[in-house]
């Protein structure tokens, strides 16, 4: 895809789904040579998940390398930069679970990007210069349903959301849409709240920079159904059984005492 078309496209998903703050592109490098001398490559340690909050918010392109970031074992593994350590059951028991079985659970059947990458990097979508593997949007849950509902309207797959409470943006919405080639929603974790400045009414969705264009298709589509964003209210007003000028929000009296 050319990455002009890339930026269109950030920016009308931007302005369709009227975000807070702008949708990010995420790429991955293979060696740290790779990342482009637009972004800014931290030089101090850094949580995955804060580079997310660093380039949402002061908009601008960044990188993480694998020494750089803070230990953080959902990050590491995803990644590929560590293996669950033998005692990680021993040493999280009494605060991830109560029970070392419990703890264990919180890491098991992760998927890894391998160790493939030594680094990753973060832009505005609708201003990154380089292609993306993932695009991430940071949404309330109403955005986020706008966004199933055009993943239906495409004949998707059902958009899954699996959590522990632990790796959102860096594993659930980062590593497996990269690894499975499907879109997944979060629930923002602690460490995204912490270190990444997730507020308390955003979840985040993940997927591949291939289901993007198609993606704002069946945004559109549903703009011609009672799914319509924003929400149509006043019911009151509206005749029953439901006329299709109403769905597409072209009857006249529509909202009118």
């Amino acid at each position: 895809m050319d990455i002009k078309k890339v930026n269109e496209l950030g920016k009308e998903l931007d302005s369709f789904l009227r975000l807070k703050t702008k949708s990010l592109g995420i790429k991955f490098f293979k060696k740290v040579s790779d990342i482009p001398d637009d972004f800014q490559v931290f030089e101090t340690k850094q949580a995955a998940c804060a580079v997310f909050g660093w380039s949402r918010f002061l908009e601008i392109p960044v990188a993480l390398t694998k020494d750089k970031v803070i230990e953080c074992m959902p990050a590491l593994i995803s990644m590929g930069w560590a293996e669950i350590p033998e005692d990680f059951g021993e040493q999280g028991v009494g605060f991830f679970s109560e029970t070392i079985e419990g703890t264990n659970k919180i890491l098991e059947g992760m998927m890894s990007l391998k160790g493939e990458f030594e680094a990753f990097g973060v832009c505005p979508l609708d201003e990154i210069t380089i292609l993306p593997d993932i695009v991430q949007v940071w949404a309330s849950p109403l955005q986020l349903m706008m966004c199933e509902y055009a993943n239906t309207w495409n004949g998707w797959n059902k958009i899954q959301l699996s959590t522990n409470g632990h790796g959102a943006s860096c594993y659930e919405v980062l590593a497996v849409p990269y690894l499975t080639k499907e879109t997944r929603f979060a629930v923002a974790d602690m460490g995204d709240r912490r270190h990444g400045m997730a507020r308390d009414d955003e979840m985040i969705m993940g997927l591949p920079i291939e289901k993007l264009e198609k993606l704002l298709i069946g945004l559109k589509a549903q703009q011609n159904d009672m799914n319509r964003f924003p929400i149509i209210y006043d019911f009151e007003n509206i005749p029953f059984p439901v006329p299709d000028e109403v769905l597409r929000r072209k009857f006249p009296n529509y909202g009118k005492k």
